[in-house]
């Protein structure tokens, strides 16, 4: 569970992290069955400055949250990804990926279907995203 969630809110809802920048036109798909909860900056990889929304989504909507922003990503570079406690949804450029969290092969699946839109490994820490939203980021002394 995280921080400001109760036990009913985190049964029931998925979290969406979506970098603006990858998607066509700069915007989300509307309309879209999620609320955004947030925006914030982000260096992507410590270098590349983004803007990221965050989104809750219900569980039963996930894979068609999941599917839409997919559907908008742009063809190269970039995920969306959509995630629990213990399963993640990655979305790729017209598909859709599903992590589970103790299944170690379904995050090499993912990283493999990355790979095919140029995506670098370092960028797809998919285990890690359960724990840390951006585990690619260099670490700070308040971190």
């Amino acid at each position: 569970m995280r921080p400001g969630q109760s036990k009913g809110d985190s049964e029931d809802m998925m979290r969406g992290l979506v970098l603006m920048e990858s998607l066509a036109g700069g915007r989300l798909p509307m309309p879209l069955p999620a609320v955004v909860l947030r925006q914030y900056p982000h260096l992507l990889g410590g270098t590349l400055p983004v803007q990221i929304a965050e989104l809750s989504v219900t569980r039963h909507r996930v894979l068609a949250v999941a599917m839409q922003v997919a559907e908008v990503l742009l063809p190269k570079r970039f995920y969306a990804h959509f995630l629990d406690d213990e399963r993640m949804y990655v979305a790729f450029p017209n598909c859709v990926v599903v992590i589970g969290r103790d299944d170690p092969a379904s995050a090499d699946t993912a990283r493999a279907v990355g790979a095919l839109f140029d995506i670098p490994a370092a960028q797809m820490r998919f285990e890690e995203m359960f724990v840390n939203d951006h585990p690619d980021s260099p670490r700070t002394e308040a971190a």
